[in-house]
């Protein structure tokens, strides 16, 4: 029964001793998360003064071609972001009555309405590109190529973004999916999303 006695409390110290240890993880895990949300808040508040000096080398591999102007360079590159435009999807509704024309005859009517309202549609997959001067989406149907200063309105997602181009009805939308900027020199780890793109446009305009 001592020998019991004596294994208990030695199970009890190496149970209370590993709980220690597992707040003193969270703990870590905690002040880690805290340094890297500080990074990237003042990250964003570069990227929107105009620093891009903390943005990874655009990386080269598959790169579409881009004839880039006079004074225009390549900043950022998303893969495999998908574009969206509103779609007219009609919708019919059918309806009608009955009419009793003698005992136990009834004649039944049936009349057909159709609605038709706008739907997000996925039309194409690709690479989007931000240079200083403008965002250009290459995909395997179709392109886009907007200046910053045509963008009339921004609505920023967590996955992507929205934007009205002046001179144009319907608004652009892409999904930047799993695509993330990370970088350990700098401390920066977060998802590519449209508070990301709308820090960049305005560094951009600022410039």
């Amino acid at each position: 029964m001592k020998f019991k006695k004596e294994f208990l409390v030695k199970g009890d110290k190496m149970a209370f001793f590993g709980l220690i240890k597992s707040k003193e993880e969270r703990k870590a895990e905690e002040e880690k998360k805290l340094q890297v949300q500080n990074a990237n808040n003042l990250f964003f508040n570069e990227l929107r003064n105009g620093n891009f000096k903390n943005l990874p080398p655009v990386r080269q591999d598959n790169l579409p071609f881009i004839n880039l102007k006079k004074g225009e360079h390549l900043l950022y590159r998303a893969i495999n972001v998908f574009y969206d435009e509103p779609r007219s999807v009609r919708v019919s509704n059918r309806g009608g009555g009955s009419v009793r024309v003698a005992k136990g005859f009834w004649l039944h009517s049936s009349q057909s309405r159709s609605v038709s309202h706008d739907q997000m549609t996925n039309l194409d997959a690709g690479n989007l590109v931000f240079t200083n001067k403008c965002l250009i989406f290459v995909g395997k149907l179709r392109s886009v190529d907007v200046n910053y200063g045509q963008i009339v309105s921004f609505v920023a997602y967590t996955d992507g973004f929205l934007f009205n181009k002046s001179g144009r009805q319907k608004p652009f939308q892409f999904r930047t999916g799993n695509n993330r900027l990370k970088s350990d020199v700098h401390g920066v780890d977060f998802k590519v999303n449209g508070v990301f793109v709308r820090s960049l446009i305005q560094g951009c305009l600022k410039g």
